[in-house]
């Protein structure tokens, strides 16, 4: 899987829960000194409500550099939380929105000290509600 300039392989594989599956991977377009994270989620069911965390574990010099989505960023409401050991990510599906069945991928990106960075501290977790209230959690590294 490409990933960072001298980061070792990390954790990423993909996840499924009833009608929710994902994985987590870092972008091949990362660069020695900045990186994204990608989450990819793919719902079978359509979905009335969802959260997805990104946590990005601090190392040196970890700043934001933004995040975006493949779902229409009227649809969602986005947030970042600096935590004293983490850079977290919310991605929420706003009230009364419907996610259709498909496949709909969600990213993170920072900035690090050069020379790379070591992903396997970083995690994801999403939890979704289908139309029929049938709820499913994933959770994984990348």
């Amino acid at each position: 899987m490409p990933r960072s300039p001298a980061a070792p392989p990390g954790r990423a594989a993909s996840v499924q829960q009833g009608f929710l599956w994902s994985n987590g991977a870092v972008d091949p377009h990362s660069i020695d000194n900045w990186a994204q994270s990608n989450v990819t989620l793919k719902n079978s069911e359509t979905v009335t409500a969802l959260q997805l965390r990104v946590r990005v574990a601090r190392t040196a010099d970890v700043t934001s550099t933004g995040a975006w989505s493949t779902v229409v960023a009227d649809e969602l409401v986005t947030s970042l939380e600096q935590q004293p050991d983490a850079l977290v990510y919310t991605f929420t599906l706003k009230p009364g929105v419907h996610l259709a069945p498909g496949a709909h991928m969600f990213a993170v990106q920072y900035g690090h000290a050069t020379g790379g960075r070591n992903p396997s501290r970083d995690s994801y977790e999403a939890i979704a509600t289908a139309l029929d209230g049938t709820r499913a959690e994933v959770n994984g590294g990348f």
